[in-house]
């Protein structure tokens, strides 16, 4: 299996649903494990494209950090982090 085309290669989430149906074609359906490495590329194109430059755990809280020229205003995901459930 090309594991490393599925987030390298891949560079749309049409891409990356066309490898996992070639995949699941080719080797049936796939257990969870390979639907979540899947899952993961399409995170990290959303990702990418928002601006964020990492994703850590520190200190059991999560930490983002987003390139200079982010899509997405830091604050703003901040502000939406914070806010009650039915709000966001």
């Amino acid at each position: 299996m090309r594991c490393t085309s599925v987030s390298r290669s891949r560079r749309t989430t049409t891409d990356v649903d066309r490898l996992q149906t070639e995949t699941e074609d080719r080797w049936g359906h796939l257990p969870l494990s390979g639907r979540n490495l899947f899952d993961l590329a399409r995170l990290r194109l959303a990702a990418e494209r928002a601006g964020v430059k990492s994703v850590d755990i520190v200190d059991t809280k999560l930490q983002v950090r987003f390139v200079e020229n982010a899509v997405v205003d830091p604050r703003r995901f901040d502000r939406a982090r914070r806010a009650p459930e039915g709000r966001r």
